[in-house]
């Protein structure tokens, strides 16, 4: 694809993980806007244009779009009750309401960002973890971000593979996702205060039960483990 089109750059490295691959893209970006496509997914013919025409319409940073799975053809549920609505200003409160309760913001892969957000300066977000690396870095996407879209419009196909890294663990594997899941929630405290939401209770008591359904889904792998 390369030869056929001067535009198409080939990175050949190690494998570091998803991440390091995530990195050696955004090094080597010249765009103004950046959308990730993980191994294995696809996204529909139209998808750039149809997200470049709404970009130019509305002038977002951040377009966020819902995914189908595959092979099921089971969709992500819905955003928003509209197509689509246009977060500015204090109307963004709302959608860290969701980042902190909930993981439906969390996947990287199925939005375009504005090249420039992707400059984050913090070592919590360079610590390496298998459970919310995404979440680490879309928090603070979502906080730079000055207009954030989202749309109920499906561009992504997500390949649920059961013998995936995820799915194909050992307990120590487990307990570290355990461990990791505590360690976003401690950074998800902080986040309270930054977002000025950190004296509503009912908003710190579902993070923390969001939290420990995590766990739980952490500990059920155990009895399910072939290690």
């Amino acid at each position: 694809y390369a030869r056929r089109d001067a535009r198409i750059k080939v990175i050949h490295k190690s494998n570091g993980g998803l991440s390091d691959a995530r990195n050696a893209g955004l090094n080597i970006a010249s765009g103004d806007y950046i959308s990730f496509v993980d191994s294995d997914d696809w996204i529909e013919e139209n998808t750039v244009e149809s997200l470049t025409r709404m970009i130019m319409l509305t002038k977002a940073d951040l377009i966020k779009f819902r995914f189908i799975y595959e092979p099921s053809k089971k969709e992500q549920e819905t955003y928003i009750d509209e197509k689509e609505v246009l977060f500015t200003g204090e109307r963004k409160r709302e959608l860290y309401y969701t980042f902190m309760t909930t993981a439906r913001l969390n996947n990287l892969a199925n939005q375009i960002v504005k090249t420039n957000l992707f400059e984050i300066n913090n070592n919590d977000f360079k610590k390496k973890i298998n459970q919310g690396e995404d979440f680490m870095i879309n928090i603070q996407l979502f906080f730079k971000a000055e207009k954030i879209l989202i749309t109920n419009d499906i561009y992504y196909h997500y390949l649920k593979n059961e013998d995936s890294i995820t799915n194909n663990m050992n307990t120590s594997k487990i307990i570290k996702n355990i461990e990791d899941l505590i360690y976003v929630y401690n950074i998800k405290r902080r986040y309270l205060e930054k977002f000025e939401i950190d004296n509503n209770k009912n908003i710190v008591k579902l993070m923390e039960l969001h939290t420990l359904n995590g766990i739980y889904n952490q500990l059920y792998k155990i009895m399910r483990c072939k290690k």
